[in-house]
């Protein structure tokens, strides 16, 4: 009988140390599971810090973009102003020499009249 309870109880030994190893190799795979698992969130998280950054960075070039055009859209808008004003300008001194000189020559005719 002692051989039949020493062996009983290396049976229960076994079974016990078994079933520790189970355990272990479980919380190991559970642990793996877990370090994979936030590796990944780490990875995706990585990912959309990244297309956020590249989104903010297109939003500025797309602004800095439109900030050009306006200005030259308003350089082009100064150039015509300026360009009207010149002319408005020179048609306006045209008409003031036209007018200076019909008055210079009514003012010859009207000195032949008198002499």
């Amino acid at each position: 009988m002692p051989c039949a309870a020493s062996q009983c109880h290396r049976i229960q030994a076994n079974v016990q140390d078994m079933i520790q190893r189970e355990e272990a190799l479980e919380r190991d795979t559970l642990q793996r599971q877990e370090a994979l698992e936030q590796e990944r969130m780490s990875k995706q998280e990585a990912i959309e810090l990244r297309q956020e950054a590249a989104l903010r960075e297109e939003k500025m070039r797309a602004d800095v973009l439109a900030r050009e055009e306006l200005n030259l859209a308003r350089e082009k808008a100064q150039a015509e102003i300026k360009a009207k004003n010149k002319q408005f300008k020179r048609q306006a001194s045209n008409e003031l020499q036209q007018q200076k000189l019909e008055m210079e020559m009514k003012m010859q005719i009207a000195q032949t009249k008198l002499m």
